[in-house]
């Protein structure tokens, strides 16, 4: 909530779910579906999407955040008990949004 808040009075803009065709998502890596921990997939349902959000300004996104760890992909460690993506799909949206920012 801190970050959401912080970043909109920065910024003037909310963060908005990143659509599945957006090229975040084939910046690199082709990613449409996901995995989540086992605490995400307890608490939403059928999460097999990507949940990025973002921020577009000036017709280019300029802030791409997740709700969800993705800290799990650099460390390649499972870490059951967090929300999270599983290191697998977690390391392939870090290299997508890397790819990302560098290319457009």
């Amino acid at each position: 909530a801190a970050f959401r808040r912080e970043v909109s009075k920065v910024l003037g803009e909310d963060l908005a779910p990143l659509a599945l065709d957006h090229p975040v998502y084939r910046s690199l890596h082709v990613i449409q579906e996901v995995r989540y921990t086992p605490l995400v997939n307890s608490t939403f349902k059928d999460p097999r999407a990507p949940l990025l959000e973002g921020i577009e300004t000036d017709g280019s996104t300029r802030v791409v955040y997740s709700r969800f760890g993705l800290g799990c992909g650099w460390e390649n460690e499972d870490h059951p008990f967090t929300k999270a993506y599983l290191p697998d799909d977690a390391l392939k949206i870090v290299t997508n949004v890397l790819a990302y920012f560098m290319t457009y």
